[in-house]
């Protein structure tokens, strides 16, 4: 009898952890869950962000941020206590939550359990990293000490935040959209093809004239490889995810630089 109560304990036990796993990977790329994963990243950064200016990088900038800023300035509003980008940034997901006619019930376990998954799943950026002889997809390096180390960290985490909803959930989502819904091209074909037009976009605007670096081949195939994996993370997994993987490596690249 023992024996038998064992087994059936394993079994349900099994079927615990299959369905729990379950619901984890359906829920991930839900908008609420990606709203409650990222609201504390957007707050630290607002309120780092905030407390850094106007010292703090003075001819640096986030190019994805800022466009954010512009589209929230073009409809005519202004809020001084949080920035625009922000501000569509929570907004788009709550909306979208609200419309999907999703649960609001939540688990609290499913954030924690992507925080692993998010540092688990930068690794191939480390990979694709050290193979391009560079440590950054930022290069967000200011000085010494940790002052400069804290500023840097603040801007990357800005950088995995707006980044990844403009070239990711804006730009790649339209053109899938346009590529499946205009041009009927295959589902497959066209989340290959908006993976890379994303990509593209991503590496260009971080060099002049629209970002603030000099044309380097390696560091572009570095950043056109990075953002292709990106894309995977995001279509697979869901924005929260992928910003999670983005603000990781950031945050390893710029935990082990040498800033002596």
């Amino acid at each position: 009898m023992p024996r038998m109560a064992s087994a059936g304990a394993g079994r349900r036990n099994s079927s615990t952890v299959g369905q729990r796993w379950a619901y984890y990977r359906d829920a991930t790329p839900l908008p609420l869950y990606s709203l409650i994963f990222i609201f504390p990243l957007v707050a630290v950064y607002e309120v780092g962000a905030l407390m850094l200016r106007p010292t703090a990088w003075p001819e640096r900038r986030l190019v994805a941020q800022g466009a954010m800023q512009s589209l929230f300035g073009w409809v005519g509003a202004d809020a001084p206590w949080l920035s625009g980008a922000a501000i569509i940034l929570v907004l788009t997901l709550l909306c979208w939550h609200i419309f999907s006619g999703g649960s609001w019930r939540v688990r609290v376990w499913v954030p924690a359990v992507m925080v692993v998954e998010s540092i688990i799943l930068c690794i191939p950026l480390l990979v694709i990293g050290r193979i391009g002889a560079t440590m950054t997809l930022h290069q967000a390096t200011s000085g010494t000490g940790f002052e400069s180390l804290r500023a840097d960290l603040i801007l990357s985490l800005g950088a995995a935040l707006y980044e990844e909803f403009v070239f990711r959930l804006a730009v790649l989502v339209i053109v899938l959209s346009a590529l499946t819904h205009l041009f009927r091209t295959p589902r497959g074909v066209a989340m290959g093809g908006a993976v890379a037009v994303a990509a593209v976009i991503f590496a260009l605007c971080h060099v002049r004239p629209v970002g603030a670096e000099e044309w380097d081949s390696v560091r572009m195939a570095v950043r056109l490889a990075a953002g292709a994996y990106l894309g995977i993370v995001f279509l697979l997994r869901g924005l929260g995810i992928a910003i999670g993987c983005h603000a990781a490596y950031d945050v390893v690249v710029l935990v082990g630089a040498d800033r002596d």
